[in-house]
């Protein structure tokens, strides 16, 4: 409990000044903080690694279809 002498300091018990302070701004910043790493958890799991392409390959799906015979000169 914290008492306030006007002639003097505020006196205030150990518990107290070890203490942060409390309200909202620490509440807002503990909800966004959790809320972003819920996004980012959310993203990483949803990208897929199980066929990364290999050197070389162009990010051109492939098709089913043979691609064209080239021209005779």
């Amino acid at each position: 409990m914290t008492h306030h002498d006007p002639d003097g300091p505020t006196i205030e018990t150990a518990n107290e000044v070890r203490q942060g302070p409390k309200g909202k701004p620490i509440l807002y910043v503990l909800v966004i903080g959790l809320g972003l790493a819920a996004l980012a958890l959310l993203y990483f799991t949803s990208t897929s690694v199980e066929n990364p392409p290999g050197p070389g390959t162009d990010s051109v799906p492939a098709t089913s279809e043979p691609a064209p015979a080239p021209a005779a000169p």
